[in-house]
């Protein structure tokens, strides 16, 4: 599961393509999404999705000295996301895709020795610039946890979360908006407007001043009933504080959820 911030979707061909950006660097990124129509009133801010890729053709190296010894002008890690934006050649041609150039270290290897001589017989699972995925492929070579992997992907995936954000009816709250930012890390409860509570930890706190254009702060956690999701600060009528076994409770059940 990688983490993104949700910007809106894209109609693409028969589905709908997610345009996020990378946590930290904020590499823009298309990402075909499968179960789309679950998340049709999603709202700009932070997301999780569960991202997959297909490609017909990688170059792997033993090490990163290997793959610097290849003549590459690449990074390791990079990405490039070149089916967000055109390069000057093709402008006229572009359109936007679920297309990347990357870099990446290999987490993992699966191997399908059933699959059908047409079909991917190969699962990596990567680790690149801004984000994780695992890639799916036809490769008869050798391939481990740890090598240097290089190619283009078409990336898909699904959203995980609540789904459609709640509708703002509420003004934000001062107040809570300094709780959250206090007990970033800590376990609490939350209460909605509609009297709603979870329990769940907070992973991150963003704080989105006056000048941005939601002027909304938001946390990003780990939820009993919602899972990994997030809330703004106008969403919470009530958030309390866990500790001792009320916490080490909510802890235990996050661990069957992540």
């Amino acid at each position: 599961m990688s983490k993104f911030n949700f910007e809106g979707f894209i109609d693409y061909e028969d589905g709908q393509m997610a345009h996020v950006y990378t946590v930290g660097d904020r590499i823009p990124l298309n990402i075909h999404i499968d179960n789309a129509d679950l998340f049709c009133g999603l709202k700009e801010g932070p997301c999780e999705i569960e991202v997959c890729g297909v490609t017909e053709e990688i170059k792997v190296f033993p090490s990163e000295e290997a793959y610097y010894e290849s003549g590459t002008h690449f990074a390791m890690p990079s990405l490039i996301p070149i089916g967000t934006f055109p390069m000057t050649v093709y402008e006229d041609m572009f359109e936007p895709s679920a297309d990347i150039l990357f870099t990446g270290k290999i987490l993992g290897v699966r191997r399908d020795l059933c699959g059908e001589k047409d079909e991917p017989n190969c699962c990596l699972r990567i680790e690149t610039l801004g984000f994780e995925f695992s890639l799916w492929l036809r490769y008869e070579d050798e391939a481990n946890e740890g090598d240097i992997v290089s190619g283009m992907a078409w990336l898909y995936g699904e959203l995980t979360g609540k789904g459609p954000r709640r509708k703002r009816t509420h003004t934000a709250s001062d107040s809570i908006d300094d709780k959250l930012c206090d007990w970033s890390g800590s376990c609490v409860r939350i209460t909605d407007w509609n009297n709603d509570a979870d329990e769940g930890h907070i992973d991150s706190y963003t704080h989105r001043g006056d000048s941005d254009r939601t002027g909304f702060s938001f946390i990003a956690g780990c939820f009993i009933h919602g899972g990994p999701t997030f809330y703004y600060e106008d969403e919470i009528r009530e958030i309390e504080l866990l500790g001792g076994t009320e916490a080490e409770i909510v802890r235990g059940k996050l661990r069957e959820i992540r």
